[in-house]
């Protein structure tokens, strides 16, 4: 899940956002981009493909295949991140084979999701009524968060087999069909809503994020700024945390006696790996780059 802000103030008071239902980072446009991809890649799929093997009791190599989407970064350095693992690109202009997966999973998905969050919004009606821009208005990144969970959750495994099935050209029996323009269920919740909505108005809704990749091409300095988080002031972020006083001259003191650098010249050293990365513009520089902003607040509060 990406957006814009690093930490929404709806999880301030959280201490570590890796036990949210979903993964979370951000980025300025709340755009998947090339240096999100390989940090996915490297510290979500392949540990979660490799605890799925030691649990099944398999082994042998693992593929990844991607489309052409401009934030997916070249294979010469995915396949670097983890011997065994490596991904293929489909040719370009694909559109036939991988339709079935946007009509499939990543469809149900998203009408499962909007079917959650039509249910919170009748959950919340008063004697008043349902007021849309209230609800619309108190929803967070948590509540949306927890929703994308729950409709994943829900997407059946038949539906996933259904799409395999049909992007290797294979029919086994009778088919399922792709789930339906009208879902069970939703256009009576719309109409619970504003008993006004039509059919041809649910189907507007359902459709309105279809043309959006979810993805856009960054320039060299929109990469930098998002790498340096340098990001756009969004209304839900936090303020960075003070930076730390020098030490005193009697923690140097004793700081000299341990063995090892001491916590300021492990900072110095962290800002001079940092600064040498933001002048490098190849995805490896930037993802090496995005872990080191990653460890440097946490390390910086110690």
């Amino acid at each position: 899940m990406i957006g814009k802000s690093a930490l929404p103030r709806c999880w301030r008071n959280r201490k570590d956002l890796t036990t949210l239902p979903v993964v979370y980072t951000n980025q300025h446009k709340a755009w998947m981009d090339s240096i999100i991809f390989l940090d996915w890649f490297g510290t979500v799929f392949v540990p979660e493909v490799q605890r799925r093997q030691a649990a099944d009791g398999i082994t042998g190599p693992v593929v990844l295949i991607l489309d052409n989407a401009p934030c997916h970064p070249d294979a010469s350095i995915l396949n670097d991140v983890e011997p065994g693992f490596s991904v293929m690109y489909m040719p370009p202009n694909c559109t036939s084979p991988i339709q079935p997966i946007d009509q499939g999973a990543i469809e149900t998905m998203k009408r499962l999701y909007r079917r959650g969050l039509l249910a919170e919004l009748l959950l919340n009606e008063t004697n008043d009524g349902l007021d849309v821009t209230k609800f619309q208005k108190k929803l967070t990144v948590d509540d949306c968060s927890r929703l994308a969970s729950k409709a994943w959750s829900q997407v059946k495994e038949t539906t996933l087999a259904r799409v395999w099935r049909k992007l290797l050209g294979e029919q086994h029996g009778e088919e399922t069909p792709t789930p339906p323009s009208s879902p069970d269920g939703i256009l009576e919740q719309l109409a619970a809503v504003n008993p006004a909505i039509t059919p041809s108005d649910m189907t507007a809704w359902l459709q309105v994020d279809h043309a959006d990749p979810g993805h856009g091409l960054m320039t060299d300095d929109e990469i930098l700024q998002a790498a340096r988080r340098e990001d756009v002031e969004d209304e839900e972020e936090v303020d960075d945390p003070s930076p730390t006083s020098a030490a005193s001259p009697a923690v140097s003191a004793a700081a000299a006696v341990v063995t090892g650098p001491s916590k300021e010249e492990a900072l110095t050293g962290f800002d001079t790996v940092v600064k040498y990365l933001s002048t490098k513009s190849d995805q490896q520089s930037q993802y090496l780059l995005r872990q080191f902003n990653k460890l440097f607040t946490p390390l910086n509060n110690n």
